[in-house]
């Protein structure tokens, strides 16, 4: 398991909510911790990746602090990439609300760590980046992209060497921005 660590994407600034969702309760837990609580099981550290002005809202979950200014989730995922080397990182958005321990356990235990990305796709062949495992070889074509300005992570998968799974649980992919 120590090849695999997850990481939460929290670094948003919510504007169509209003506030910070990270942070509002759901069942009387905030989404940051739901979805800490969810991928504590499947790997052995859980980082949440954020904006240097939200650590404080976290601790004490390790902070990984965005290198990458508005970039989105790419930067949050390019930094954990260059701050540990050789390592994948299965990602979840925290405004997965839904997201379950079964879609987790379905994506991990079908990983392809010969491929650049593991993911889920839809029957529209739209693929879901926020809920996938990045492998290590996928750093370069990401800070490609960075470079390009370029920041869909939906067109770094297309591009890359992809595992692609059926969606078989839509239930699992509802959001707070739909």
């Amino acid at each position: 398991m120590n090849d695999l660590m997850s990481l939460v994407l929290c670094g948003g600034y919510s504007t169509r909510m209003g506030s910070d969702k990270s942070l509002l309760n759901v069942d009387g837990v905030p989404l940051f911790q739901r979805a800490v609580n969810l991928l504590r099981p499947f790997t052995d550290q859980v980082f949440i990746s954020c904006r240097a002005d939200q650590e404080e809202n976290y601790l004490p979950t390790t902070c990984l602090i965005d290198h990458y200014a508005d970039i989105g989730p790419m930067g949050g995922i390019a930094t954990a990439l260059e701050m540990y080397p050789g390592t994948a990182f299965l990602v979840l958005a925290v405004d997965l609300v839904t997201m379950n321990s079964e879609t987790l356990d379905h994506l991990i235990s079908h990983r392809d760590s010969t491929q650049d990305t593991t993911c889920f796709q839809r029957p529209s062949q739209q693929v879901e980046p926020l809920c996938t495992i990045y492998e290590p070889t996928i750093y370069p074509l990401i800070k490609e992209n960075i470079s390009d300005s370029d920041f869909s992570l939906s067109k770094v998968i297309k591009m890359s060497q992809a595992c692609y799974l059926p969606i078989y649980d839509f239930h699992s992919w509802t959001n707070w921005n739909e």
